[in-house]
């Protein structure tokens, strides 16, 4: 990010609070576990990332065929 700033770039940041689920289910962000499960899901789409067997935001079913 400091690299991105000293060269002129910008960087835009979002804070989610809760995401509603379509089953009625809420996970809140402000309570730890919430916080758990994103971190988890995030390192876990890193590790993907970097083995080429997906990107994120794009379905990866090809990659595995």
């Amino acid at each position: 990010m400091v690299e991105q700033l000293q060269a002129g770039g910008e960087i835009e940041m979002s804070v989610v609070l809760a995401v509603h689920f379509a089953d009625g289910s809420i996970v809140n962000f402000g309570q730890k576990s919430g916080r758990l499960l994103v971190e988890s899901g995030a390192v876990v789409l890193a590790m993907n990332v970097d083995r080429g067997l997906g990107s994120a935001g794009t379905a990866d079913s090809e990659d595995r065929e």
